[in-house]
């Protein structure tokens, strides 16, 4: 049956409809020779719509059945709820695409066929901060050249990386001018810094913190803290501080060994609680504790050091041993007339206290033995005593098999071959 159309010229005034407010069909058979008019119910005529339209959703909103969309020969399918795309032409690297206002691309979705992957892009007014493809991604630009590239915003102290705990507290940052801290509360304070650790901290650049609580509070350059309450202190360049609990405050001043302190300009220790706190002085060995300006202090009570052997070791295994030289510094290469006068070189023995005896100086050789393999004996040939005498042992009493220069004793008279 057809519809006859404009029959009736009436306006519904009332808007409002209920599934069992009737309506009128006008209705012709097939040929349009014969009318007739019936009234339905709205719902009735719902229901005779719902059973002969194929309705592509449910009564929930789910898709009831596969749908297609086609334009160009690339299609997008609505499947089961999901969303399928199939992309070319233009298309090869997206498939959904955000635009703002002005139709400016700020997101991409797709597949970037030229490679196989999926691809994902996002924008700001600075560019793309956001890139996934691949197998890579890159956060802060679009250009991803290993598994995971992260470029900072400049080369200032912004955050290019930042991993926080549930409560907010730093656990591990990458500043965009290389500062760099891990650990709880650490903090990296200065240009390309290096802080690890609970509460490690750099206070400057170049700086290197690495142990719980290392760092202290140096403000000077290229400072290295490295240990369990390592510190650098005061406004100082150049401190080195290695093991738990050493401290530097001088400037260039290295300390090494667990409790050890450094805190004259220049100053070294070198030792578990080894002490230089003086100008340019070195401590070296356990406890070892200089007690003025340009001293060299080896060993202590703690940590005898009673033989010194400096060259080769205790014993060379090369069948000729060489010659050592010990020098007083000399006048600088490159001027002219320059005197060393003042340069002395000083042997001194021990000291004593009020009328306690000073220590003698003592001068050994080692005479040839029997045949053998073990090292000689050593013997005194000479020794400077602390009341000033010089005593040498065993002097010749005859010059036979002497060479010029020698000294023997001629019936107690000294005399030089």
């Amino acid at each position: 049956m057809a519809l006859q159309i404009n029959q009736y010229t009436k306006i519904r005034t009332d808007l409002t409809l209920d599934n069992d407010d009737l309506m009128d069909l006008d209705s012709t058979d097939d040929v349009g020779v014969s009318y007739e008019s019936a009234k339905m119910t709205i719902g009735n005529f719902l229901a005779y719509v719902n059973a002969n339209v194929n309705n592509i959703y449910g009564s929930d909103g789910v898709i009831a059945s596969t749908r297609k969309l086609t334009a160009n020969g690339f299609s997008t399918t609505w499947y089961d709820g999901d969303v399928i795309v199939e992309s070319g032409g233009e298309g090869l690297d997206r498939s959904f695409l955000i635009k703002d206002s002005s139709m400016v691309i700020k997101g991409i979705f797709g597949l970037d066929s030229g490679v196989g992957s999926c691809k994902i892009a996002l924008d700001d007014v600075l560019g793309t901060f956001f890139y996934a493809n691949d197998g890579k991604v890159a956060v802060g630009h679009g250009t991803a050249t290993s598994t995971l590239h992260v470029k900072g915003s400049g080369v200032g102290t912004g955050t290019a990386f930042l991993i926080e705990d549930n409560i907010g507290t730093d656990l591990f940052f990458l500043n965009d001018n290389g500062d760099f801290a891990l650990g709880r509360n650490a903090i990296s304070g200065g240009v390309n810094s290096v802080t690890i650790g609970k509460s490690a901290a750099t206070a400057n650049n170049g700086a290197v913190a690495i142990g719980n609580s290392a760092g202290g509070t140096s403000t000077g350059i290229f400072n290295v803290a490295i240990g369990n309450g390592t510190k650098n202190n005061g406004n100082s360049s150049g401190q080195t501080s290695i093991g738990g609990g050493t401290n530097t405050t001088g400037s260039q001043s290295t300390a090494i060994g667990s409790q050890s302190v450094a805190n004259g300009d220049g100053a070294t220790a070198i030792g578990g609680g080894a002490n230089s706190s003086f100008i340019d002085a070195i401590a070296i060995g356990q406890t070892a504790t200089t007690t003025s300006n340009n001293q060299l202090v080896i060993g202590s009570v703690n940590a005898e050091i009673r033989d010194i052997y400096i060259g080769n070791g205790v014993s060379n295994i090369e069948a000729v041993l060489n010659a050592i030289t010990y020098h007083q510094s000399g006048v600088n290469v490159g001027i002219t007339d320059g005197s060393a006068v003042t340069s002395t070189f000083n042997i001194a023995g021990a000291r004593g206290t009020g009328t306690g005896l000073g220590g003698d100086i003592i001068f050994q050789t080692a005479e040839a033995g029997t045949t053998g393999s073990t090292q000689n004996a050593l013997t005194e040939v000479m020794r400077i005593k602390e009341s000033q005498v010089v005593n040498i042992s065993s002097i010749p009493t005859s010059a036979a098999g002497l060479s010029s220069g020698d000294i023997w004793s001629n019936s107690g008279i000294l005399t030089i071959v």
